[in-house]
C-alpha cells in the first residue's frame, strides 16, 4: 500500500499538542490531521506571524490574550494550530502562563517572526482547505458535491480541483462518482479491520526489530515510560480530571516504537492509516477514566517487557493492545455498532 496522497505533505512525526478536558475524539483527530498542516507548512507558518502582528498591535506586556477559539477564528484556523503557536511562544519567552491564561511577557521582536516561505500552488491551496473541513466537521461521510461547484467555491479551473481531490483520494476520505460528483466516503467495520490489520503488522513488525539492536533507543523507551508512569498517577487521581497531554504521550509512545523498525516509511504510512479513521470519528467518544487507565496500563505493560528485553511478551502486549484498540474505533461510531448488532 502507498501513501501517494502523504507526499505533499512532508509527514513527520507529531509533536506536543493539548486540549481542554473534553470532546477528546475531536482532538484526536486534529492531532492528526493538523500533523499535514504543521511541519514547515505555510499556512503555519503565515498564521503564527499573523497571530504576532495582533498581539504586537493590540496586547500590551502581562496583559491576557483573547481565548484561543477566538483567535483561531481571527486567523481562519484551527484551535489545534493556535495553542501550538502560543507554546512556542512561551519556549521563546513571548509568553507566560497566568491563573490558566497566556498573558504578554514581552514586547513582539523581529526574530520571533518565521519566514514566509514559498506561495503554495492552488491546487495546494484547495488540498489544505478540504483537510480543515474535514477537521471542522464542514464535510462529513456521505456528502456529495461536484468538481464544478469546488471550483466556483475556490475560484480555481475543475481541473485543479480533480487534482487535489484525486490526491486526497489516497488517503480514503473522498470517492468518485458519476458526472464529477464526489462522496466524503463513511468508514464502515470492514474499513477500520482492514486499516487496524495492517496497524498490527506494521507496529508489531518494527517492536519486533528492534529487539535485533536494542542498545541505541532503549533510553528512549525508559525515558517515555517515566512519562507514562506519572501521567498514569494523575489518571488515578480523584476527582477525575482527563490529562491534557495523554493523546500526545500515546502518538510519542507509537512514533517511537516505529521508529525502533529503522524504516523512514513506516510513520508515513501509519499516517495513512490513522488519516481516513481521525477524519470521521470526531464527533462521538469523550474520554472517560477507565478508558485512561486502560490505555495508560497497556503501554506500562508494553515497556516493561521492552526494558526488560523479552520480545515475546512485549510484542504479544503490543497486538493485545492495538486489538483493544481496534474494539474501540469499532465501537465509536453508532452506525457501526448499528450494523454489526443487525
Amino acid at each position: 500500500m502507498v501513501s501517494k496522497g502523504l507526499s505533499w505533505c512532508g509527514i513527520a512525526p507529531i509533536l506536543s499538542l493539548s486540549q481542554p478536558e473534553s470532546r477528546h475524539a475531536y482532538y484526536e483527530a486534529e492531532v492528526v490531521i493538523q500533523s499535514h498542516l504543521m511541519n514547515n507548512s505555510p499556512l503555519y507558518t503565515h498564521a503564527q506571524n499573523a497571530l504576532l502582528n495582533i498581539l504586537r498591535a493590540e496586547i500590551p506586556v502581562n496583559e491576557p490574550l483573547p481565548i484561543q477559539e477566538d483567535l483561531a477564528k481571527r486567523l481562519n484556523t484551527s484551535r489545534t494550530t493556535v495553542h501550538r503557536i502560543l507554546k512556542a511562544f512561551k519556549r521563546s519567552g513571548l509568553l507566560k502562563n497566568q491563573k490558566g491564561s497566556f498573558v504578554m511577557k514581552r514586547l513582539v521582536f523581529k526574530k520571533d517572526y518565521l519566514p514566509e516561505p514559498a506561495a503554495l500552488t492552488r491546487r495546494e491551496m484547495v488540498e489544505r482547505s478540504l483537510i480543515e473541513k474535514l477537521v471542522r466537521q464542514d464535510l462529513r461521510p456521505g456528502d456529495r458535491f461536484s468538481e464544478l461547484a469546488l471550483a466556483r467555491e475556490y475560484e480555481v479551473t475543475t481541473v485543479t480541483i480533480r487534482e487535489a481531490l484525486l490526491s486526497l483520494s489516497h488517503l480514503g476520505v473522498f470517492s468518485k462518482t458519476a458526472r464529477k460528483q464526489w462522496t466524503v466516503v463513511a468508514i464502515d467495520a470492514q474499513m477500520i479491520n482492514e486499516l487496524m490489520d495492517l496497524r498490527i503488522l506494521l507496529e508489531t513488525f518494527a517492536l519486533g526489530r528492534y529487539f535485533q539492536k536494542p542498545s541505541p533507543m532503549r533510553e528512549a523507551f525508559i525515558q517515555i515510560r517515566k512519562k507514562m508512569q506519572e501521567c498514569a498517577a494523575i489518571i488515578n487521581q480523584q476527582p477525575f480530571v482527563a490529562p491534557k497531554d495523554f493523546l500526545d504521550l500515546d502518538k510519542e509512545f507509537h512514533n517511537l516504537i516505529l521508529g525502533a523498525g529503522r524504516n523512514r516509511y513506516l510513520v508515513e504510512e501509519m499516517e495513512f492509516i490513522y488519516f481516513p479513521m481521525h477524519s470521521q470519528f470526531v464527533r462521538h467518544n469523550e474520554w472517560g477514566q477507565e478508558r485512561f487507565k486502560l490505555a495508560a496500563t497497556e503501554h506500562i505493560t508494553i515497556l516493561d517487557a521492552v526494558i526488560a528485553g523479552d520480545k515475546a511478551e512485549a510484542v504479544n502486549q503490543l497486538q493485545a493492545h492495538l486489538e483493544h484498540s481496534r474494539q474501540r474505533w469499532l465501537s465509536s461510531s453508532p452506525d457501526i455498532l448499528e450494523k454489526l448488532r443487525g
